[in-house]
């Protein structure tokens, strides 16, 4: 591994940069990094400065939609949103799952986001 330096006030200083990666994008990836920045300082420092930052953030974003879709169905089962209602009431049915996403979310948000 080469290092570099750089002269600062007289002294030799190591030139530390992370690793360059792909930027990571997503709600839950977002979310997870401001929490990290926010909450978790060190974490964030030792997760930036090993290179492995976005790597992390792209499981966080993968397990939640993986998560979010393995919730909405078992949710509409539970609460017995069919089809039928939906062509009968499509604004009460909108209502029901806006909700039962919002419970999906905060069940997301709990356990992998701020966990």
């Amino acid at each position: 591994m080469e290092m570099t330096y750089r002269v600062q006030n007289g002294m030799k200083l190591p030139d530390l940069t992370p690793p360059e990666e792909p930027v990571v994008t997503g709600k839950y990836a977002m979310l997870r990094e401001s929490f990290l920045m926010e909450h978790r300082p060190l974490q964030y420092l030792n997760l930036l400065t090993n290179g492995t930052l976005n790597q992390h953030l792209m499981e966080i974003q993968e397990s939640a939609t993986a998560m979010l879709e393995d919730l909405m169905p078992r949710l509409q089962k539970e609460a017995n949103l069919t089809e039928e209602q939906k062509a009968r009431n499509p604004l009460q049915w909108a209502g029901l799952m806006n909700n039962l996403k919002h419970s999906a979310e905060e069940t997301i948000l709990n356990d992998l986001v701020y966990a």
